[in-house]
């Protein structure tokens, strides 16, 4: 349901009014190729692949990144592969706020822009920071083999395929929000503090 969400909210964010805080979504898995990445490029689904950045390592070089997805108009953010706890003020600051701010890289001025990028950020075995928690939304993945190369896939599911299956996942999304609205566009039952008004729609 989660995963659902993350998608929902790439896909349907024109419904949310402006200024709508929206919760970063955490792929973590107990080993390396469980599947997060792929998951997480899935959420991305309405854009082309999702690619995939590293984690910044410091709260200084997230702001940068921040800042620059903020100037660039992005839609969506990946970060992958987060291998130590994430614990960041300007990433706490970006889910909760309209407007994220920041002084430009070798400028004196400071440039601010909306806050409306959907964060999706995987890792294995990653821990976040209290304040990261009540942020976020988390989808849990386990995978059962000691090493990823062992496991057998009954499908490719690569850039390619997730190019060809786009129709079809667009158009289920779309079912999605249809059903929604015809059904007179019900609250979620569990509207969250930190995020009321995704909660509303998304939720």
């Amino acid at each position: 349901s989660i995963h659902v969400a993350s998608m929902l909210s790439v896909f349907a964010a024109g419904l949310l009014p402006p200024g709508t805080n929206r919760p970063i979504f955490l792929y973590v898995a107990n080993s390396e190729g469980a599947g997060k990445t792929l998951l997480a490029q899935l959420a991305a689904i309405p854009y082309p692949v999702a690619q995939a950045d590293t984690a910044p390592a410091k709260d200084e070089e997230w702001q940068k990144r921040l800042l620059a997805l903020v100037l660039a108009r992005r839609s969506v953010l990946l970060v992958d592969n987060v291998k130590t706890q994430l614990s960041s003020a300007s990433l706490e600051a970006y889910a909760t706020t309209a407007k994220f701010c920041g002084r430009v890289l070798g400028e004196s001025r400071e440039v601010c822009g909306p806050a409306d990028a959907t964060l999706l950020i995987t890792g294995n075995g990653m821990t976040i920071s209290p304040d990261l928690r009540r942020r976020s939304l988390t989808v849990q993945l386990f995978t059962p083999y000691l090493r990823s190369e062992d496991r057998e896939f009954r499908r490719i599911l690569d850039a390619h395929a997730i190019t060809e299956l786009r129709p079809q996942i667009l158009s289920s999304l779309w079912a999605l929000v249809r059903e929604w609205d015809a059904a007179g566009r019900p609250s979620a039952a569990n509207t969250g503090a930190s995020f009321p008004r995704w909660c509303q729609t998304i939720g």
